[in-house]
């Protein structure tokens, strides 16, 4: 028992020495692996902002910024180097980028990242020089379409960081936001909340109709120009005599508007039309599957057919054009659905619903969507007393 009393205490004492040794180098060591990190970041700042000078990490706890920025650091020479954390086609992509005092970029450099084919290593070269008009100049890879796009968002949000750092305003809302919001305060009633109406009638010079949730009424959309109109009838926004005049017919027709189903059976019609429907005043709205990318490479997931709703008159005039479901890549062929791509097929005939911008870096549902609204045109023809091709 004694002896092994006697190893503990060896035990513990020894133990007890290293424990004061290593206190003692770490003591020693900390101080110079702290300065050796401030230097090893220090440069790692001047390669995006050379004549930087000294830098300074910024507290943002007091800033409203991209969700993207992780630290800001102000440099002598005015400008700032923000670091962001995006995701391109893996997550965590770090990028660092220097904001001179004028606002163009000094330099943008990716720290890392789980990217796949590497363009992001070089792609920050792009913008130097830029300005936040500029950025949108640089062109997407379209072999790596997500993660230039990626790094292009983060480039404009480092820019606008330093604009707020500066002490400037920036308006960070997307898009969506801002066109709700612009909704919003054209017809406050509607409490902010909206959904795209499909129309499947013909309304010269409208471009969409928002109605509201609530029944508050709906927004028209004249190009960049906005108008409502009212449950009661009642015409907001700068309107002429002849608009409120048009926007009432206009509101009286989509409430008129009825549509039934109409049966194929004995017709022969594209396999890939599944319904069709049509409305009192003449006009069609076809349902088309659409062998995309999923249906392609099932092996990649689950395979499902982009669903596409088409309004067309029996001119053959498009009159919407929407994607009800799909399974398309994310951040490639889902932009199917964005009426950024959709949109382009409206008021398109059948000589030119393919003049269209495709969806960058996905050639394959692009090619599908394009057969889809194909066949959909091949179904008219047979209603009209034609034969398919």
């Amino acid at each position: 028992m004694k002896a092994a009393y006697k190893n503990i205490l060896a035990l513990s004492v020894i133990s007890a020495i290293i424990a004061i040794l290593m206190a003692i180098t770490n003591y020693i060591t900390a101080p110079i692996i702290k300065e050796n990190e401030a230097n090893a970041e220090n440069e790692a700042l001047l390669v995006v902002m050379p004549d930087g000078g000294d830098f300074e990490m910024l507290d943002l706890s007091g800033y409203t910024l991209p969700e993207t920025v992780t630290d800001a650091y102000a440099a002598s020479n005015g400008g700032y180097v923000v670091r962001l954390s995006t995701s391109g086609y893996a997550s965590d992509m770090i990028i660092l980028c220097g904001v001179a005092k004028d606002g163009s970029v000094t330099g943008a450099v990716c720290l890392s990242s789980g990217e796949t084919l590497g363009y992001e290593k070089n792609y920050g070269d792009n913008f130097k020089g830029l300005t936040l008009e500029g950025v949108d100049s640089v062109d997407t890879i379209s072999s790596a379409t997500k993660t230039t796009s990626a790094y292009r968002e983060a480039v404009r949000d480092a820019i606008n960081t330093a604009t707020i750092l500066a002490g400037g305003s920036v308006d960070l809302r997307d898009e969506e936001t801002v066109l709700r919001d612009n909704m919003t305060a054209l017809l406050p009633a509607s409490e902010g909340n909206f959904t795209r109406l499909f129309l499947v009638e013909a309304l010269e010079g409208v471009t969409a109709v928002y109605t509201a949730d609530n029944g508050a009424g709906a927004v028209y959309h004249f190009g960049d120009k906005m108008l409502a109109l009212t449950a009661s009838g009642e015409v907001l926004g700068e309107a002429s005599d002849a608009e409120k005049a048009t926007l009432s017919d206009y509101g009286a027709r989509l409430a008129a508007s009825k549509t039934e189903l109409l049966s194929t059976d004995g017709l022969t019609l594209p396999k890939t039309v599944v319904k069709v429907e049509k409305t009192e005043s003449g006009n069609y709205i076809f349902t088309v599957n659409a062998n995309g990318f999923s249906m392609d490479h099932p092996d990649w997931g689950s395979p499902e057919p982009i669903v596409i709703r088409l309004a067309m008159t029996e001119a053959g005039v498009i009159l919407d054009c929407d994607t009800v479901s799909h399974k398309e890549s994310a951040g490639y062929g889902a932009d199917c659905e964005k009426d950024a791509f959709t949109d382009q097929f409206i008021g398109k005939s059948d000589e030119s619903y393919r003049e269209i911008d495709g969806i960058s870096g996905a050639t394959v549902t692009t090619d599908a969507y394009l057969r889809g609204i194909k066949h959909a045109y091949d179904a008219l023809t047979v209603l009209r007393g034609g034969e398919s091709e």
